[in-house]
């Protein structure tokens, strides 16, 4: 029920075919989107990263006077 972002990463070690089909498995699997990253190479990062927040935003809850806390 809650909600998730899965990302296959170490892609900057996997040649083209093989991230196409690893991808494809793991959306089968999730039943959703899977984000193509590498942490060494940069790749994908700068979008899963606008995910996240846009998912965090959606599902915080407004309080106003209440200080932030994980």
């Amino acid at each position: 029920d809650k909600a998730r972002v899965v990302a296959l990463n170490k892609c900057d070690a996997l040649d083209a075919k093989t991230i196409a089909t690893r991808r494809k498995a793991l959306e089968k699997a999730s039943g959703g989107p899977v984000h193509v990253i590498s942490g060494v190479a940069g790749m994908g990062l700068t979008d899963v990263l606008r995910v996240l927040y846009a998912q965090i935003k959606h599902e915080a809850p407004v309080v106003d006077d209440a200080p932030w806390q994980p």
